[in-house]
């Protein structure tokens, strides 16, 4: 069980590592396009579209990471009311449970959504980009996400990887 534990945590730095590059090429990449508007008066057309899509596949990307190591937006009342380890445990399941549904109704829309999108051979406006290599960027993170708490549950019985 501590393969797989240690397993996701490199899975998760290397899509850690993959939200680095990604906001790095978007920040170069709106940069120059300002520069180039501001001096030439033209920029890229893609540009815009590019930085958006960069943008939020890193917050799909990462949400694995955050889920697994605890460093997701959640509402903390919980862990800052409630002192007792063994209800902290139970009101963990009880939100691992209800993100493992939430994130099962997203990934099967998802893979719906991706095939339509496969099927249709719908393209992004400007790039020309297919689009279900987006929506499958995004599913796929979402499993990432379902399958960190399955291991977090299961595997880790409930402890956090510090990361």
């Amino acid at each position: 069980m501590e393969k797989i534990g240690s397993f996701f945590t490199k899975l998760n730095h290397i899509a850690l590592t993959i939200c680095g590059i990604f906001i790095a090429l978007a920040g170069v990449l709106a940069s120059v396009n300002a520069i180039l508007r501001f001096t030439r008066g033209t920029g890229f057309a893609f540009s815009d579209e590019m930085c958006v899509y960069l943008i939020a596949l890193m917050i799909f990307i990462a949400m694995g990471y955050l889920e697994y190591s605890d460093n997701h937006l959640t509402i903390d009342i919980f862990n800052t009311t409630v002192k007792n380890p063994v209800i902290k445990k139970i009101v963990l399941y009880i939100r691992g449970i209800i993100t493992l549904i939430f994130d099962g109704m997203l990934i099967r829309y998802g893979l719906i959504v991706t095939s339509a999108a496969y099927r249709y051979g719908s393209v992004t406006n400007v790039m020309q980009i297919p689009r279900f290599y987006i929506y499958g960027i995004v599913t796929a993170s979402m499993i990432l996400a379902f399958a960190s708490w399955i291991v977090l549950l299961v595997c880790r019985k409930g402890e956090f990887e510090q990361c």
